[in-house]
């Protein structure tokens, strides 16, 4: 079977889409297939703009694909060609962030998200879901029927792992963070529920239970202006630490000098920085709602994500008890061992076989 893969995600190597491309195709290496993958890159002609992607989508990657003939179009990051060939279209669909937040979205999108949908519904020929939790989610927000999708989940990559506690501490310094912190990891966002993080996290630091620091390592990119507001309103900015942009290579040290990791949010499709962390041997706190408690199994601690008493309680019972450290640590680097890179190339490539 010829087998296209749309790699345009591959521009940002760094977003979860972009690892998510770049661990299947590095898997995906002849002979080990058996068969043909070929590999789309958009043009550096184009853009990255809704308007660019909608060329490349409409325009590029039907014309490429026709051109080789290909079997089977997979596209793994939120798109699908509206001109559909003889080829079987199979779409990974990693979250419904769209549809269920539509209005954090720029009106360029969520005109991109309205009519994609819908259409995504009517010709994909399979959906793979990254959890349960979005399967569950494609079918009641998009109507598609159960046997249309297929689970398969993510993993985190190799380079997270425990190191010495030294090599961390260097590395910190490259960032000036203070010791000892606490770390949230991921795009400063609506949704990662950041403000109950901060008032929970200055409660504690206002009682003294806690002497940590609380660093927040992700894109601001977003217009949140809320996040600020908090910070001035709770007095605690001495004591918060944002990092804009962190160096790929620097993330497995940023894990490990942390005391806890954690990632209070309100939804996500999969949540891969739970597998980073409890792969680095990192005490995890996160919410019990979406597809959180699918991840972190009976390894991590869970807190109602509305709740700013029961968060705040959470982080201080971690730090307080090394009993309760030493535990979620081990069951965190037992937990990992159920998701694999390997394993996840070999599910997608049954998932192109059963279309072929």
């Amino acid at each position: 079977m010829k087998i296209g893969i749309d790699c345009q995600a591959l521009e940002n190597q760094q977003s979860g889409l972009g690892r998510y491309t770049e661990q299947l195709l590095s898997y995906f290496r002849p002979p080990t297939t058996g068969h043909e993958i070929l590999s789309f890159k958009k043009p550096s002609k184009i853009g990255s703009r809704t308007y660019d992607r909608l060329i490349w989508e409409n325009i590029y990657l039907p014309k490429v694909a026709r051109k080789n003939k290909v079997d089977i179009l997979h596209t793994p990051a939120f798109c699908m060609p509206y001109i559909k060939g003889r080829w079987k279209a199979i779409v990974t669909i990693h979250d419904l962030i769209g549809a269920k937040f539509p209005e954090h979205l720029s009106f360029a999108s969520r005109c991109y998200w309205s009519q994609w949908l819908p259409y995504v519904n009517r010709k994909a020929d399979l959906i793979i879901a990254d959890s349960e939790c979005t399967k569950k989610d494609i079918m009641e927000l998009m109507k598609v029927p159960e046997h249309k999708i297929r689970v398969i989940y993510l993993a985190a990559d190799k380079q997270f792992k425990p190191c010495p506690k030294n090599d961390s501490l260097a590395r910190c310094e490259k960032y000036n963070i203070p010791q000892p912190y606490i770390l949230f990891l991921g795009n400063v966002e609506p949704r990662k529920n950041l403000p109950r993080l901060i008032r929970s996290f200055s409660t504690l630091r206002r009682k003294n239970k806690i002497q940590h620091s609380l660093v927040i390592a992700g894109s601001r990119s977003w217009k949140y202006p809320e996040i600020d507001h908090v910070i001035r309103e709770t007095e605690t900015g001495a004591f918060i630490k944002f990092l804009n942009y962190v160096d790929e290579k620097d993330l497995v040290y940023l894990y490990n000098g942390a005391d806890l990791f954690v990632y209070p949010s309100i939804y996500e499709g999969f949540g891969l920085p739970l597998l980073e962390a409890m792969q680095c041997g990192v005490p995890v706190l996160t919410s019990n709602v979406s597809s959180m408690p699918e991840v972190g199994g009976d390894a991590v601690f869970y807190i109602n994500p509305s709740n700013e008493g029961e968060l705040a309680d959470g982080i201080y019972t971690i730090l307080s008890n090394t009993t309760v450290m030493k535990k979620l640590r081990e069951k965190g680097l037992e937990q990992i061992r159920k998701f694999n890179w390997e394993i996840t190339a070999q599910q997608t490539l049954k998932a192109y076989e059963t279309m072929g």
